[in-house]
């Protein structure tokens, strides 16, 4: 088993997170990661992935105290996102959060309708991060945290706290596409069983 001092992260240096490119996408299938079909553009990201380890109480013979080894207990990944809102890869933050999105078309625009789902298994979705060091997949991403930040002049942000599997290689080129943002001043928050 895998002792003290293993590196679970790929990653030697870390890049500012304006230097990574942030791919999402939701699951078909929990935990079958999926190439990004979003991309939030170059954003802040510190998701990583980490290692909960039992430490081993023997003496190794030394009658210093207790041993320096340890036994990894379980592998993840853990960390957040920050970025803009937008209007097409905004959603699938929406549908892992709260469970249930459908989406239909209303003239020129689309109408999303986002809805509780009385589950403990709510949608996962894949992150890709694309930086200078290589490209990460992490597999069945859920929301540990969420917050959302609205300022009257300002572009609508949010902050979601991400807990996934452990990342795999992937091999990824971030192409962001345009993604229609909101100001604060725009919206109008409902909240209630009418919606009109």
């Amino acid at each position: 088993m895998p002792l003290d001092n293993v590196n679970y992260n790929k990653h030697i240096s870390k890049f500012i997170g304006r230097k990574v490119a942030v791919g999402i996408a939701p699951e078909a299938t929990r935990g079958l990661g999926v190439a990004p079909t979003y991309v939030l553009g170059n954003t802040k990201s510190d998701l990583e992935n980490k290692a909960n380890k039992a430490v081993s109480g023997e003496g190794l013979g030394s009658i210093s105290g207790l041993g320096s080894q340890s036994v990894v207990a379980g592998k993840f990944a853990e960390g957040s996102i920050e970025a803009e809102v937008g209007a097409k890869s905004f959603p699938i933050i929406l549908k892992s959060l709260f469970g249930a999105l459908s989406s239909a078309a209303n003239a020129s625009d689309y109408k999303h309708t986002i809805s509780l789902l009385e589950s403990n298994q709510h949608p996962s979705f894949s992150i890709t991060l694309d930086d200078d060091n290589g490209d990460l997949r992490f597999r069945k991403c859920i929301i540990d945290s969420f917050e959302l930040n609205i300022g009257m002049d300002d572009i609508v942000k949010f902050n979601a706290g991400i807990k996934s599997r452990v990342s795999q290689d992937s091999s990824y080129t971030a192409a962001p596409a345009i993604d229609y943002k909101f100001v604060g001043r725009d919206l109008e928050l409902k909240v209630g069983a009418a919606t009109t």
